[in-house]
């Protein structure tokens, strides 16, 4: 359970397991520490609880619940389908000064050819043969995935994955879509996501070509032109230390140029914790970050433009539109079906592992083979399987953390990597309390 202070008599509480909420005032909240004197003084407050899975009878009925949860979520887990991650090339035209790939990728391994994007074809198909093929979801990424030099391959995924009906989703930096509009305008894509990082003076200090020039410019054009074709468009913006006070001007830009609301345009803010080349010095603390991100959206009004995303904050906007909750056992599709296909031929659980063979699973060409007990060791690392997660009041919100971080710090993936759920929560849910877009049910 966790709680918020409402205003002068209120309190909020939330169940972190189902994701129910109730309102109780100081003098109720006050006597959950005496659970026997709230059933008696407010027998009707104390069912209510009871039946919302705030409170159990006995320790026996709490952690048979929890069990329970934890188990249909696995039921869950193991019927969902495989995803997909193709990278055709570890190159890019950009180099941005965080990027996470340019302190682990080789920049010198060649695109994948087309008889390894073929065997990339077989081992998805082969993957996907017993799901339907709605359900299967391919993710194109790098590297650049739409340089120039690989629009032949690119053209032959799309192609395949729309005979297939496969749903596909383009990770771009956007620079060279007016290259590529033709293919885009033939084929069914699902989205693109294509990062800027502020206004134009801020973007090209960040995110600059490889001839040393700004990249602002062909962003906006690339997002233009993917809107005019009606794709719907995520536009990510990375946030650290150099542009975080500047997310209000490129709100405004925004705004002015495509609206308030235009329903193919999804702009979001994320906070990063890996500086890549950059270094981690530039960093902020998630709370830190969230916590200014919040005070210039209440001084703001374009800053609602953005969706802000931290952890612990699809639970927040779940809870508060009253959508479905999910709990998750497991942090990422890396521990379910995920597969991400690199250029060199190798598969990867996660992305952020790509180009570092400890990280491998396995490969797909020249021949299909696949380490099983590395692979299910991946599937296992859940908050069931890890001690400290198990015992955590936010173990379903979180998942257990990512696994490229914990293998990082602790050298093992059977570790947890924790963030600061509890400050997180309480900042997240009074925020959009206060703002009032978002009503309690």
């Amino acid at each position: 359970m966790s709680s918020i202070t409402l205003n002068d008599n209120e309190i909020i509480i939330v169940n972190l397991l189902s994701g129910a909420v109730n309102i109780l005032n100081n003098e109720i909240y006050q006597e959950l520490n005496d659970l026997q004197k709230l059933r008696n003084d407010y027998p009707e407050v104390f069912q209510e609880l009871v039946n919302d899975k705030f409170l159990f009878e006995n320790n026996i009925e709490e952690q048979k619940y929890f069990v329970d949860l934890i188990s249909s979520i696995n039921e869950l887990d193991i019927h969902e389908a495989p995803n997909f991650v193709i990278l055709p090339t570890y190159d890019c035209n950009l180099h941005c000064v965080y990027c996470y790939e340019s302190t682990t990728v080789q920049r010198n391994i060649k695109d994948m050819s087309e008889e390894q994007a073929e065997a990339v074809k077989r081992f998805i198909e082969y993957k996907a043969k017993n799901y339907d093929s709605s359900q299967i979801r391919i993710t194109l990424m790098g590297g650049e995935p739409l340089l120039i030099r690989n629009k032949q391959i690119i053209e032959d995924f799309l192609n395949w994955a729309n005979i297939l009906k496969y749903k596909v989703d383009i990770v771009t930096n956007g620079t060279t879509i007016h290259q590529y509009e033709d293919i885009l305008k033939r084929y069914d894509i699902s989205s693109l996501q294509i990062t800027v990082d502020g206004p134009k003076n801020i973007n090209d200090k960040r995110r600059i070509s490889i001839d040393e020039k700004g990249s602002f410019d062909n962003i906006i054009e690339g997002i233009d032109l993917a809107i005019k074709n009606k794709i719907k468009t995520y536009i990510r913006v990375n946030i650290d230390v150099q542009n975080i006070s500047h997310l209000k001007d490129l709100a405004k830009f925004l705004i002015n140029r495509y609206g308030s609301e235009n329903k193919y345009l999804r702009p979001y803010l994320y906070v990063i914790s890996d500086g890549g080349c950059l270094g981690d010095n530039y960093c902020i603390p998630e709370v830190e970050a969230v916590k200014k991100i919040i005070d210039l959206s209440k001084n703001n009004e374009c800053m609602d433009i953005y969706d802000l995303v931290f952890h612990g904050s699809n639970f927040i906007k779940g809870v508060l539109n009253s959508d479905d909750y999910f709990p998750q056992n497991r942090f990422c599709a890396a521990n379910k079906k995920q597969y991400v296909l690199g250029a060199e031929g190798n598969i990867y659980k996660c992305w952020f592992g790509v180009g570092e063979q400890k990280f491998a699973l396995g490969t797909y060409y020249p021949d299909i083979q696949i380490n099983e007990s590395i692979e299910k060791l991946w599937e296992k690392r859940c908050v069931e399987n890890i001690p400290r997660c198990y015992n955590c009041k936010f173990s379903l919100i979180c998942g257990g953390g990512c696994n490229n971080k914990a293998m990082s710090a602790n050298l093992s993936i059977m570790t947890p990597n924790c963030a600061d759920f509890d400050s997180l929560l309480k900042l997240g849910f009074s925020y959009y309390i206060e703002r009032g877009d978002m009503q309690l049910s």
